[in-house]
């Protein structure tokens, strides 16, 4: 069953660690269903992390969005 832990750094202009970001991994499944994992924020490190629940098949689509305050992105992700 296809699942996975992935990592993200998110940095401001000024590359010091963005640590006040709400980060979801957004993996979307042949079936059309969505994933949505909150990925949790590693101050060591300066990264977000999240796994995706054990499926059945691979993700068609994955993202990784970000929000602060009223901002919004989505970052694809893939080859």
């Amino acid at each position: 069953m296809p699942s996975g832990t992935y990592a993200v750094r998110i940095v401001d202009p000024a590359g010091k660690p963005l640590g006040d970001a709400e980060v979801l991994l957004l993996a979307r499944m042949p079936d059309g269903t969505v994933e949505n994992v909150r990925m949790d924020f590693f101050p060591d490190h300066g990264t977000y992390r999240g796994t995706l629940p054990p499926t059945r098949s691979s993700p068609l689509d994955l993202r990784v969005r970000v929000i602060t305050g009223d901002k919004r992105v989505e970052i694809p992700l893939g080859p």
